[in-house]
């Protein structure tokens, strides 16, 4: 009997223990874009001009933030864009946004403004989900999105295509008066957008906490921080930084005059960012730059970034607060000599594509042979950021992604349809792992091959040494299957033993897994 293998679907968690010693705020749960909560509220025109009153009919995205008492959700039933012609949207209330998917439905502005200012809402927490937002250009922070004194949330959304001739290209945070801001970046993507000073896709500011995890920050440009920018708390957990341009430091990330843990970037990939974009030699820091600051930074990938003099080409620091981290790969340390204890692994992370490898946005996945895969120890995040298991095999994988096995299927005691096993006869198990069109069983190594963590069985000496291993197609379909054989006494089997996996890599360093049922006698 056989039967195919699937990992199952984990629940999302949502704390970070570094987030915890920084003393950053717990990060509230944003309704999912694909679970529009009952809504109070239904916005059913894509004009932005309305009559402030929801519920006579007719009722916009304007009329609708208008109308919301504090709690209230806003849902859609149309789908397409809505153009703002009546400038900013502004929230000082603590409501929801549930947008039907951040390819739905966009909403973005016209003409130069920023598309959603909030204010003051304090925390009363302030929620969107599911939407594109895009073509701010504001002749101040926040390009597209500027949070002040506020908790903002976003989840499942994408800003894009944003221009700020401030501070944060995309999206701008700052504290009120009491130093109170809190801004939520969460399995959403921020790319495409321009900066004059900090933070071309998202500036921090000095008296306001960040939080972003499981997201994509790309392709956006900045003075200083061409992806992220700080100068306040900021947490970058399991999330990819790619492509990013600084004039001056940080490519990627930039954080500045916190010494109090004010920078923690962990399990990310900060990949393909440039500083000193400008080429004027006053810049240093493609992946990140710390300037007398607190910046940790933990089983991370900062590699393949560059600065236009080549002083400090991954990362770069300036009176930094000793805070390494550890357990990271990093590529380069010319200049950058105090991040050295950190680095774990110096080299090319051999890295694919930034592309859709599943999840909410677009990742890097180490190929083949990457020297990050099983190199970043056995404690990381549960999840990586496309939700799948952080640990898959023998150690996590270093960065953002976790490469997980392909799926194949095998076949114990090949013909057997109970696949029984006696733990007092003992002897060797044959299992069989089944070839296809589309998969070649000949490229297993023999001796990556285990199940339920044993190896497979050595052949005797006498029968030329070697292993228990051979290919054969067992089941009359034209395809060849590997049939190997494990000792019994070497899986650990009990009565309550109801299946076994095995996994394997292929020649290509890829890893297989598959499962097959097993009914264990005494």
């Amino acid at each position: 009997m056989r039967i195919r293998h699937t990992l199952p679907l984990l629940p999302l968690t949502f704390l970070l223990a570094a987030c915890q010693d920084a003393a950053l705020p717990t990060v509230p749960h944003a309704p999912r874009a694909d679970v529009v909560a009952s809504a109070a509220l239904t916005v059913n025109l894509l004009t932005d001009a309305g009559d402030g009153v929801c519920g006579d009919g007719s009722c916009t995205l304007r009329d609708a933030i208008t109308s919301a008492a504090p709690g209230d959700q806003i849902g859609f039933s149309v789908t397409g864009t809505i153009a703002l012609t009546g400038g900013q949207l502004v929230i000082d209330r603590g409501v929801s946004i549930a947008g039907p998917g951040a390819d739905q439905l966009t909403v973005s502005a016209t003409g130069p403004s920023r598309v959603l200012y909030v204010l003051g809402t304090g925390t009363a927490p302030v929620q969107i989900s599911g939407l594109t937002i895009a073509n701010g250009d504001m002749n101040g922070p926040g390009g597209c999105i500027q949070s002040e004194g506020s908790t903002l949330t976003l989840q499942a959304v994408v800003v894009a295509d944003c221009r700020s001739q401030g501070a944060g290209g995309a999206i701008g945070s700052s504290g009120d008066a009491s130093g109170f801001g809190r801004l939520n970046i969460d399995h959403s993507t921020v790319r495409g957008s321009w900066a004059a000073n900090g933070g071309g896709g998202v500036y921090n500011n000095h008296n306001s906490y960040l939080f972003i995890r499981q997201s994509t920050i790309a392709l956006n440009e900045g003075r200083e921080g061409g992806g992220v920018g700080s100068t306040g708390y900021a947490v970058i957990v399991s999330s990819t930084v790619s492509g990013n341009r600084a004039r001056f430091h940080g490519g990627g990330v930039y954080a500045a005059d916190r010494d109090d843990a004010g920078m923690q970037v962990t399990w990310s990939t900060i990949v393909g960012n440039v500083a000193d974009s400008d080429g004027n030699g006053d810049g240093d820091g493609g992946g990140f730059y710390n300037s007398d600051a607190y910046f940790s930074v933990t089983g991370s990938i900062v590699a393949n970034n560059d600065d236009a003099g080549r002083q400090a080409p991954d990362c770069g620091a300036f009176n930094p607060t000793p805070a390494q981290g550890a357990v990271n790969l990093i590529e380069d340390l010319t200049g950058c000599a105090f991040y050295g204890a950190s680095a774990t692994v110096q080299a090319d992370p051999l890295l694919g594509p930034l592309t859709d490898n599943g999840g909410a946005t677009l990742t890097h996945l180490p190929l083949a042979g990457s020297p990050a895969i099983d190199a970043g120890g056995t404690v990381c995040e549960f999840l990586d950021q496309r939700d799948l298991p952080h640990l898959v095999g023998a150690a996590c994988d270093i960065g953002a992604v976790e490469v997980q096995p392909l799926t194949v299927s095998i076949d114990i005691r090949p013909g057997s349809t109970e696949n029984p096993v006696s733990l007092k006869l003992g002897g060797t198990l044959p299992v069989a792992v089944l070839g296809s069109a589309s998969f070649d069983a000949s490229t297993i190594v023999v001796s990556t091959v285990q199940l339920a963590g044993a190896g497979v069985a050595p052949r005797p000496k006498t029968q030329g040494g070697g292993y228990m291993a051979s290919l054969e197609d067992v089941n009359a379909d034209g395809y060849l299957d590997l049939v190997a054989h494990f000792s019994v006494k070497s899986l650990g089997l009990t009565l309550g033993t109801t299946s076994l996996t095995l996994t394997a890599t292929l020649t290509t360093g890829a890893v297989v897994a598959g499962s097959d049922l097993v009914r264990v006698m005494p």
